[in-house]
């Protein structure tokens, strides 16, 4: 889903743009070619808990002001959103699909193969969340946070409060499915939706995945 900060894009609109501040949480792959169009004025911190893949981004990256590091984000209170969690009913499909049976036959490692160019699997021991990460690098301004971490975007959210609330953000494209886990704190469309909407954002798009 995108979602939009109405009086923030009139903003935008209205004032030439000196520079594009991108946060991409899960940047395995590289940033979405969508975003190259701001260049030269992009910049972006770009963070994946994936050695190998952010070592490759960073060597093959050809704009100085695009960083790649290796670390999990979410939230410092992670444990305590989620302990209610135990226990509870789940209506999660993903494991009702044929997808996870055409891997297994197929003998497929899809994080492996898909997200780290078929290289063991090896991750960061460091987490951290977004307001950390912009206050260590002093940003005082984001105008883009995207998203997409598999499981994990509710959290990441979480831990980006301040930088919604303080920061200017302009826009979230973020990954949120509709079934999971029935809890008040789940990763799930509505959760991420009422917490997008009471910090001021609007729906603008849904771009459905379906397996």
């Amino acid at each position: 889903m995108t979602v939009l900060r109405p009086s923030r894009l009139l903003e935008a609109v209205k004032s030439e743009i000196d520079e594009f501040m991108l946060l991409d949480i899960g940047a395995s792959g590289g940033i979405d070619p969508m975003w190259r169009q701001w260049e030269p004025k992009l910049s972006a911190l770009c963070f994946d808990p994936l050695l190998a893949e952010t070592d490759r981004l960073s060597a093959a990256e050809a704009n100085p002001k695009i960083k790649y590091f290796s670390a999990w984000a979410s939230c410092p209170n992670f444990d305590a959103i989620t302990q209610d969690h135990r226990g509870k009913p789940s209506n999660a499909s993903f494991e009702l699909t044929s997808c996870i049976r055409a891997q297994n036959a197929m003998q497929t490692d899809y994080q492996r193969e898909a997200y780290n160019r078929g290289q063991e699997l090896k991750y960061s021991d460091r987490s951290t969340s977004v307001d950390a990460e912009c206050r260590d690098a002093g940003l005082a301004s984001v105008d883009f946070l995207k998203i997409d971490t598999d499981g994990h975007d509710y959290f990441v959210l979480q831990g980006a409060k301040e930088t919604l609330a303080m920061r200017g953000v302009l826009g979230v494209l973020v990954e949120c499915p509709f079934h999971g886990t029935v809890a008040r704190d789940a990763n799930i469309f509505a959760n991420i939706d009422t917490f997008l909407r009471e910090s001021g954002f609007t729906l603008f798009d849904l771009a459905p995945w379906r397996y």
